[in-house]
């Protein structure tokens, strides 16, 4: 739903409960380590609320606590849902290459199909932002292609935003667009709303490429909802890729200084991860 302020106030007390077995199964219907699963959950809303080392602590340990007592599952969840990706949000393709082979290798051992299509996606995904692109791309459709019509679940919601960045970094925009406003249409029928903010700052970005007025009065548009929504969710994170976009949408022209200035205010929030992607390129835009 992107509430994730109340979504870390679900699952903290899960870290707290040391008198409990919480390195066993639990007894309910899926069989996955609490502990495991409440640390990855809990990394990625504190990526999102711009605690960026803090978060990147959190998934550490949750990979740590899954593979310590071999609950396999549970380290195919944290990676595929959680690890893995928000890596991979946050520009540390080094991490992110790591811990996707570890999914593959661990779904591929154990015949767990379906994380091993996730890994495929996000290997190709990689290959993209490596420069791969054609062979990165084909290997992202191929694993779309097995899926078949599960990729309307809103549970691959995640995965065609991934499909539509790379697209994206392509150049391939009106594919791109086509994917990105399908998946837009799931929080209207199925809730989820945590996409919303980040599909819109990626039509924002297209937007922007296409270049010309009537295109970068659409970016700066799709770029300040995107804002809007993720400050209403709590993301601080997504808050500042939008704003960076919406600087390089206004290079050259007067509404620039306006935007630069929307960045150092959400820049600013931030107090950690200065080492990493986005911050590293706010703070160089700001000191230009």
């Amino acid at each position: 739903m992107g509430e994730y302020d109340a979504a870390r106030r679900c699952a903290e007390p899960i870290l707290n409960q040391v008198d409990q077995h919480l390195d066993r199964p639990s007894s309910g219907r899926f069989i996955f380590n609490r502990r495991a699963l409440a640390l990855g959950l809990v990394g990625a809303v504190m990526w999102h609320q711009g605690y960026v080392d803090q978060s990147t602590r959190r998934l550490e340990e949750s990979v740590e606590e899954a593979s310590t007592h071999d609950h396999v599952l549970s380290l195919c969840n944290t990676l595929g849902n959680w690890v893995a990706v928000h890596m991979f949000f946050r520009g540390n393709l080094v991490e992110a290459e790591r811990y996707c082979a570890m999914l593959f290798d661990n779904a591929s051992r154990y015949g767990l199909d379906f994380w091993v299509l996730w890994a495929r996606c996000f290997r190709g995904a990689l290959m993209v932002r490596r420069g791969d692109v054609e062979p990165g791309l084909l290997a992202v459709r191929q694993a779309f292609a097995e899926m078949g019509d599960n990729v309307a679940h809103p549970r691959y919601a995640r995965l065609h935003w991934i499909f539509a960045d790379a697209l994206v970094r392509a150049g391939q925009f009106e594919e791109a667009l086509r994917i990105a406003d399908s998946t837009l249409e799931l929080p209207q029928r199925k809730g989820q709303f945590y996409i919303v903010p980040e599909l819109l700052r990626l039509k924002g970005e297209i937007a922007g490429r296409q270049g010309g007025p009537d295109g970068r009065a659409r970016a700066d548009a799709l770029l300040r909802a995107a804002i809007d929504i993720a400050k209403q969710q709590g993301s601080n994170s997504v808050q500042l890729a939008a704003a960076i976009q919406l600087v390089h949408v206004w290079e050259g022209h007067e509404q620039r200084a306006e935007a630069l200035s929307l960045l150092a205010e959400i820049y600013a929030r931030f107090s950690e991860g200065f080492g990493t992607a986005d911050p590293q390129e706010a703070r160089r835009l700001l000191a230009s």
